[in-house]
């Protein structure tokens, strides 16, 4: 039992204040229940859990994607995108997914600059800039964290302009057509290349 503390102390030096606060309190409640209650490993999970986090990935949405369920119902279909984000925080929850969303070119290009580096991937839909913005092209390509391209639509069944992608040539993948679950999806492919 002591070596287990100890183990665990050394783990606790290397987070930051808020969670080293927070596995403190786990720690005193796990040895005081320990002993007490019969579901020891329940307890010990419930412990161990914040040690052992799951991925970091940020979903960033690009121009008029704050306007689902209200914008073209037909195409986009009728949910809030806040409504489907915690969804899909349901479906994984062992990821810890954050989400963005700007209609400005500068702010999508600065977030994914901010971003890289600090996350384990990043799940892109540029909305129309992916076939006009060279600019976030060119950061797609220049940073080092993957990203997967997702769009809510078939791109390849509208309009002709939106056919090409000009983030694609950057990115780890593209997703697209699936409705909502086009980002369900790009987060299983960083799960299977993880």
């Amino acid at each position: 039992m002591r070596r287990r503390s100890s183990m665990l102390s050394i783990e606790h030096r290397t987070l930051k204040n808020e969670e080293h606060k927070t596995l403190l309190r786990r720690q005193w409640h796990f040895f005081l229940s320990w002993h007490q209650n019969p579901f020891r490993p329940i307890i010990l999970i419930d412990y161990l859990c914040p040690l052992f986090k799951g991925m970091k990935i940020i979903i960033i949405n690009g121009p008029n994607l704050n306007l689902l369920g209200k914008r073209e119902k037909d195409i986009y279909g009728h949910r809030r995108f806040e409504e489907f984000l915690e969804e899909l925080k349901g479906e994984f929850p062992d990821t810890d997914i954050a989400y963005y969303q700007s209609n400005v070119e500068g702010e999508l290009i600065n977030r994914l600059q901010e971003v890289d580096g600090k996350v384990d991937g990043i799940i892109f839909n540029a909305g129309g800039y992916t076939h006009t913005s060279v600019a976030i092209a060119d950061t797609v390509k220049a940073i080092d964290t993957p990203v997967v391209e997702v769009h809510i639509s078939n791109i390849f069944a509208r309009e002709e302009y939106r056919h090409k992608s000009l983030i694609a040539p950057g990115t780890t993948g593209s997703i697209v057509g699936f409705g909502l679950q086009s980002y369900a999806l790009a987060l299983t492919s960083f799960k299977k290349t993880s």
